[in-house]
């Protein structure tokens, strides 16, 4: 759906991009993954050509992006842009307006109701709370029914009800095809929507490929491993610890594995009481971490 090829973008003496490449797969959550001033903004601003990039090209549908296709994107900020002074059904017509979107009435009347918004439809931006005013700006984004929809922190403002219904929302978005490019510093939520992730630090790609992919790459053979009771530890191999109790589990971690094959079948043997067996794999807020940590 789209492509950066070899992006870089200087802004007097600092380079806030720096010949970045990637692609984000027709019908996927791609998440934009950074630090604050690694350079996402300065790409999503290229991307909805806001601004040009000194070099590089960005392909929309295997075409060089022009203003054209602008009416096929859906764009959330992360500094909402809404017109205070104007009353929400008017506003939300004049942005379907800008990209010619012919079914706008129908539209906003059935986005209001599924925020829960219809009777404010007539009330000015200021007289609504800054939850209904992100719900208000999320309808903006999508209203127009976008091919492709950038999300910049679009739980930001949210209370945990709204925020699972934006989520919903975005999982149903993507359902019907909608391709999906989603920055956040939620980790948490970019291991549980994303099918792929970019990482750029210091306004240069660090990482890039599937949340697994990315996941296995960080690995320390290190395993969990579940029991009914509290083992004795005479009995426990030295790469063996205990880690926490979760319910009536025991949990330990067991590190540096050489051949995982046999030693699973020669931990089956010797543990009968054996519950349970998982590779603990490093979470995306711990990679996160590691590749945004200032280096000495």
């Amino acid at each position: 759906m789209l492509e950066i090829k070899n992006i870089s973008k200087t802004y007097e003496s600092k380079q806030a991009v720096k010949n970045i490449s990637f692609q984000i797969p027709e019908g996927s959550i791609f998440g934009l993954l950074g630090p604050n001033g690694a350079g996402k903004t300065t790409l999503l601003r290229i991307i909805n050509r806001i601004i040009n990039a000194d070099e590089g090209a960005v392909l929309f549908n295997k075409h060089p992006m022009t203003d054209k296709d602008l009416a096929q994107i859906g764009y959330l900020p992360e500094e909402r842009g809404l017109y205070k002074k104007m009353k929400i059904k008017e506003q939300l017509s004049y942005f379907a307006s800008l990209r010619n979107f012919e079914k706008a009435d129908t539209e906003i009347t059935r986005w209001l109701k599924k925020f829960d918004l219809l009777d404010w439809a007539n009330k000015n931006v200021e007289d609504l709370s800054k939850g209904m005013q992100q719900k208000v700006q999320f309808i903006n984004a999508v209203l127009h029914r976008p091919k492709f929809l950038i999300l910049d922190e679009p739980f930001s403002g949210f209370d945990p009800v709204n925020a699972e219904l934006v989520l919903q929302e975005i999982k149903s978005l993507k359902a019907n095809g909608t391709t999906i490019l989603y920055s956040t510093h939620q980790m948490e939520s970019v291991e549980k929507m994303c099918d792929y992730m970019v990482m750029i630090n210091n306004a240069e790609k660090v990482l890039d490929g599937t949340i697994p992919q990315i996941k296995n790459q960080f690995k320390t053979n290190t395993w969990l491993l579940g029991f009914d009771n509290f083992l004795n530890p005479e009995s426990l191999d030295k790469k063996m610890k205990f880690s926490h109790q979760q319910d009536d589990i025991y949990i330990y971690k067991y590190s540096n594995i050489s051949n995982v094959k046999n030693w699973i079948n020669d931990l089956t043997l010797k543990y009968q009481n054996l519950i349970f067996l998982q590779e603990d794999l490093p979470s995306i807020n711990d990679i996160f971490i590691k590749m945004a940590k200032p280096t000495a």
